[in-house]
Order: structure tokens, then C-alpha cells, then sequence
């Protein structure tokens, strides 16, 4: 079933293609890209995206998700961002069998929508619950 998932992935990403994400910039200098991810995207894409977006990357997933120069790198001349916004909207992602719940889905959608920016300095993250025995 991975395999499956991970070709699904692919062909619903044709523009992007299996394995290795492909990064297009008319500059020939790296792009250094600083900042956060946002309390409530983050949890998202830790709970739901990096399932499979994450490193190493599982089941052809086409890059990782877990830092904000992830989701701001450029991809056939666009940011990451940009093709997130369209997968989700579109319900091409998650695949199944992760499911991404509505509030989970509009929080995602209304950063990406707003062009995903980094995290303020008002914007102080809990820490995740811990959900292991206790000694």
C-alpha cells in the first residue's frame, strides 16, 4: 500500500515528478531563507504533511516539510508554498489513508492563502503534549 500511495503522489504531482524535488531559479546565487513556520500551520504539517513529508521522505513524497526554507523553496519557479496551496485546495492532498480535518484544512489554507509567512514575534508555540508513559 505505500508504494501505492507514493505513485499516486507522484502522478498527482506530475509536475514535480518521483524523488528528488527539482529547484528552477534565474539566479545562479543560493536563496538563504530565515524564518519560522507559524504555531498553528506548524502543528498541521506535523500532524497531517509530514507523515510523508518529512525527512527522509516517505512513500515519494516529492520534498520535506518541516522547515520554513521547505515550504519557501522554489520549485518550477514558484515557492513550495504555491503547490501546497494547490494540492490541498484541490483535495489532491493529503492521500489516503491521512486525512486532514476541515478547521486542520481552512488553517492551512488561510497561511498558504496569505502567502505562508514566517512565524511574528508575537507567535509563541506550545510545546506538544506529551503523550509517553510517565515514570
Amino acid at each position: 500500500m505505500p508504494f501505492v500511495a507514493g505513485l499516486v503522489a507522484c502522478l498527482l504531482a506530475g509536475l514535480w515528478g518521483c524523488g528528488e524535488a527539482r529547484e528552477r531559479s534565474s539566479s545562479t546565487a543560493p536563496r538563504v531563507i530565515v524564518g519560522e513556520i507559524p504555531c498553528a500551520p506548524r502543528r498541521v504539517l506535523e500532524n497531517v504533511c509530514q507523515q510523508c513529508h518529512t525527512t527522509p521522505r516517505k512513500y515519494g513524497a516529492p520534498f520535506p516539510l518541516i522547515t520554513y526554507g521547505d515550504v519557501q523553496a522554489a520549485l518550477d519557479g514558484r515557492p513550495v508554498a504555491y503547490w501546497m496551496e494547490a494540492s490541498v485546495r484541490e483535495g489532491a492532498m493529503p492521500l489516503p489513508p491521512v486525512e486532514l480535518a476541515s478547521d486542520d484544512r481552512e488553517t492551512l489554507l488561510a497561511w498558504l492563502a496569505a502567502g505562508a509567512p514566517a512565524r511574528g514575534p508575537g507567535d509563541v508555540c506550545e510545546p506538544p503534549a506529551d503523550t509517553g508513559p510517565s515514570d
